[in-house]
């Protein structure tokens, strides 16, 4: 979808959002991305991560809204971007990125999703075959959160997952998860009343903006030049474009606020009432798996 003049919007769908900061790590794979969670210590050549996040790679929209996601949900300092956000080209790369790590508190996996599977690069795997991606010799991890769309409905096929890291958590949403860029041109010699059209140009992405300081109000301030925005926003449907000017938030356009926590046990994701229990609800739903323990062999 696209517009004319300032509301040109490029977006993409699926995907997940990144909360910790940014590190761009190099070595075999030099276009692997994390984001990841505070400083860690170094154990045996080994680190141990507070938060690590990673993404595809290959898609270079999820790569350039990385930062925009690692202020806003790690609120970590830039400081800590380079060591901890791992983009990857590929699942080889994903499990080499993993591999450094002794343990990880909170990891992010983000990337194209759907009820029964996951896509890094030009590769769907199955979430029934991660076992030669989460094996024995990757780190344990307290709490994963795999960010692409509709991983929720398969959540039944996250447990061996769970139980493979010893993780006590397991996360995913109900919905087609789109996230963009809007670019932005700000005038020079702008009088107040322009200033004003251009706040209410970008008024009905407010509450979409990834990071917490940009809405309408402060771009229409901002000095003269071009800008880029990261914003995101949940869908009922796949491929659908951001919310449009003067539209109400309903069922097909959802901020992240709108979220709604279902906690769930292994057993009652096991017998498939989770995906039931969602084909009947409209809203947005950040569904939990809760381990009962640490069940790494």
């Amino acid at each position: 979808m696209s517009r004319t003049g300032d509301e040109i919007l490029t977006y993409a769908y699926e995907a997940a959002r990144l909360p910790e900061t940014v590190t761009t790590v190099g070595g075999d794979d030099s276009t692997l991305s994390v984001i990841a969670g505070a400083a860690s210590s170094v154990a045996a050549g080994l680190l141990q991560a507070r938060s690590v996040v990673i993404y595809d790679g290959t898609d270079d929209l999820m790569r350039r809204c990385a930062v925009a996601f690692a202020e806003r949900y790690a609120r970590l300092p830039s400081a800590d971007h380079a060591r901890y956000v791992l983009g990857v080209s590929d699942w080889d790369g994903f499990r080499r990125q993993l591999g450094t790590f002794a343990s990880i508190d909170r990891l992010y996996v983000c990337a194209h999703g759907s009820p029964t599977s996951l896509k890094i690069g030009a590769t769907k795997k199955s979430l029934r075959d991660l076992d030669d991606v989460f094996g024995a010799d990757t780190p344990t991890v307290r709490q994963i959160s795999f960010e692409g769309c509709n991983l929720a409905f398969g959540l039944q096929l996250m447990v061996p997952v769970a139980q493979t890291l010893g993780a006590r958590e397991v996360q995913g949403w109900n919905r087609f998860w789109g996230y963009g860029i809007q670019p932005v041109a700000i005038e020079p010699d702008l009088d107040a009343a322009a200033r004003r059209e251009v706040a209410e140009l970008y008024r009905h992405l407010d509450r979409y903006f990834i990071r917490s300081s940009v809405n309408s109000t402060a771009i229409a301030a901002m000095a003269p030049g071009s800008y880029e925005f990261a914003f995101e926003f949940f869908s009922t449907r796949e491929n659908i474009g951001p919310p449009p000017a003067g539209t109400p938030d309903l069922v097909d356009w959802a901020p992240r606020s709108y979220q709604k926590r279902s906690v769930v046990t292994p057993d009652t994701a096991l017998q498939g009432a989770v995906a039931q229990a969602l084909a009947r609800t409209r809203g947005l739903v950040r569904v939990i798996l809760k381990m009962p323990q640490s069940t790494r062999p």
